[in-house]
């Protein structure tokens, strides 16, 4: 099984798409967001004030909280399990044979040249 390249423990990998935007427009979109991830912003004076609140929120999946200073998005907590799963994804895109090689596999997939899991299973001797 493979381990995590930070704490050398099994991870378990994450689908995670990441679009870049401006940090102005990612404060506006923050504030205007409706989904099932909790987006914060908040000043650093009201951050330090409530520190240990916002470990506790940031610790729930799919959680953001941004930092501000004199407005401006300085700083984004999120949950070591996401955080994880961000550096997990950036070195799976950042290997292009690697990338190559799952594109290559959705395509199978889709072409229905794919194996039944059980199967896989089964020969790699997995419970």
């Amino acid at each position: 099984m493979p381990t995590s390249v930070l704490t050398k423990q099994p991870y378990v990998r994450y689908n995670v798409h990441m679009k870049k935007t401006s940090p102005k427009r990612q404060a506006k979109s923050t504030k205007s967001t409706k989904s099932t991830q909790q987006k914060s912003m908040l000043s650093a004076t009201n951050a330090r004030r409530d520190f240990f609140k916002l470990i506790q929120m940031a610790q729930q999946p799919g959680s953001q909280i941004t930092i501000t200073v004199d407005g401006e998005p300085k700083v984004t907590m999120l949950s070591y399990d996401d955080y994880e799963g961000l550096m997990e994804t950036l070195e799976i895109m950042s290997d292009p044979e690697l990338v190559k090689g799952i594109k290559q596999g959705i395509k199978e997939m889709n072409q229905g040249l794919g194996r039944p899991w059980e199967e896989v299973k089964k020969e790699l001797n997995i419970p």
